[in-house]
């Protein structure tokens, strides 16, 4: 953890200066699974820098994950650029590189464009490449609309994985957020389903499954400048070598100035 902080400290001083706002948000999270499957600890750091029409988010994190049978560490790096082309047009560009270890996926690239046909509607498409262990790589698209309302969003994403030498996996996620009455403070819940068991834990299995998951996350504003963060979150895993759960929980900070 320390590691990603220093990584990204240079740049905590001198974007803020050019920058309309800037965010620091660092987390750690812990994740307990059973039938012995172990569980996986981690940590990561987030800046978000806004330029106006164009924002930059760079982060770093570092985990481990213990399997039961055999434990694993990595750090990745990653890096989204969003611009916003004109009232209707927003894009994001994405990628993130790791160490070749089953804690994050190894590399990815994506591409998203989002357009806004109305006012309270965005619809959004992307395309990406993944790398797992193993050297496994995966095509990536996703489709869904968002739509906003007063005082929060519901959006639902499609998306499905062509894998190399695997065939096909897919998930639906649902998600909704509610800002609170007043301030920055908000509540979000996701909702997922699908067979994408390697989006849970980074490795292509060689056999089918199914995941089914939730998760609830806090924003809590204690001052102008300071926000606390807590999530919590559950995945149900049905394969034909075993059923098994997973239980995680999040806590961060973030400032902003």
């Amino acid at each position: 953890m320390i590691r990603q902080i220093l990584l990204l400290a240079p740049l905590c001083i001198a974007l803020p200066a050019q920058a309309q706002s800037f965010e620091l948000l660092t987390e750690i999270t812990y994740a307990d699974y059973s039938e012995g499957r172990g569980d996986r600890q981690e940590a990561s750091v987030i800046a978000d820098i806004d330029f106006g029409d164009t924002s930059l988010v760079i982060g770093g994190a570092t985990g481990k994950r213990d399997y039961g049978t055999a434990d694993f560490s990595g750090s990745e790096g990653s890096v989204d650029l969003y611009h916003d082309w004109n009232d209707t047009l927003t894009t994001r560009t994405s990628f993130s590189l790791s160490s070749d270890d089953p804690v994050f996926a190894n590399r990815t690239i994506a591409q998203e464009i989002m357009v806004k046909p109305a006012d309270n509607l965005v619809l959004t498409g992307g395309i990406g490449w993944r790398e797992y262990f193993g050297d496994v790589e995966t095509t990536v698209w996703s489709l869904g609309p968002t739509y906003y309302f007063r005082g929060g969003f519901v959006r639902y994403t499609y998306s499905d994985f062509d894998i190399e030498d695997r065939g096909n996996t897919h998930s639906h996620l649902a998600t909704v957020r509610v800002n609170d009455g007043s301030g920055r403070g908000y509540t979000q819940a996701w909702l997922g389903t699908g067979t994408s068991i390697q989006e849970y834990e980074f490795v292509v299995p060689d056999y089918e499954g199914d995941v089914t998951g939730a998760a609830l996350r806090r924003v809590q504003p204690v001052s102008d400048t300071l926000d606390l963060t807590i999530g919590v979150d559950y995945q149900d895993f049905d394969t034909p070598l075993a059923d098994y759960e997973r239980w995680g929980m999040t806590g961060g900070v973030k400032v902003r100035w």
